[in-house]
Order: structure tokens, then sequence, then C-alpha cells
């Protein structure tokens, strides 16, 4: 269970907080598969984990450096209720939590 509020990140977006960085490579533009590929970069200094891509779906929970993100949503842009942008086009788009990775007892 996540204590975070949920958070939406758009298709042409980036989400830059607590060391990591997340983008949005690709949507599966098939609303009964929904599927999203990330690129994952850790700003948390020399040591931290090198640039990364995975594909995700929703319920999946991705540790990256410090953090664990939770994803609740992928919506494409052609599925109903996707956003659309300054210019009316639709844009797909993700919801998830950030949270700090729970430590382990010593």
């Amino acid at each position: 269970m996540t204590g975070s509020p949920e958070l939406t990140l758009g298709q042409r977006a980036q989400y830059v907080a607590n060391d990591i960085a997340v983008g949005i490579v690709s949507i599966n533009p098939d609303p009964s598969k929904p599927a999203v590929r990330l690129v994952l970069r850790d700003f948390s200094g020399p040591g931290g984990r090198p640039e990364t891509q995975v594909t995700a779906r929703p319920g999946d929970v991705l540790d990256w450096g410090a953090r664990r993100l939770t994803l609740t949503a992928v919506v494409s842009a052609g599925a109903a209720g996707a956003r659309r942008d300054a210019d009316g086009r639709p844009v797909g788009y993700i919801t998830f939590h950030d949270d700090p990775i729970p430590r382990t007892a010593q």
C-alpha cells in the first residue's frame, strides 16, 4: 500500500523529483493491453544507477534509486478518457505513486 498522492504524467512530459526522473518513451496504442515504455534516470550522485528503459503495466512496482514507483494506470491517446494537449490533440498518460523504498530493520 502506498501513502503518497496519485501523480499523473503526460506522454510529452517528464517527472523529476526525489533524485529521479521518469519519462514516457511510448504507450501501447491498444487500450485493451495497457503498457508503457519508460525511461528512468537516477540523479542521486556517483554510484547512482545508469539510465534504463523498462516496460511497465498497471500494478507494476518499480524500485528505482531510493524510490518505489507504483503504476496505477496507463491510458493511450486513443482511449476514452485520454487528455488533450494545447493544440487539442489526444495525449496518453500514466498515473503512479512515488514513495520511498521501505528500509529493512537490521
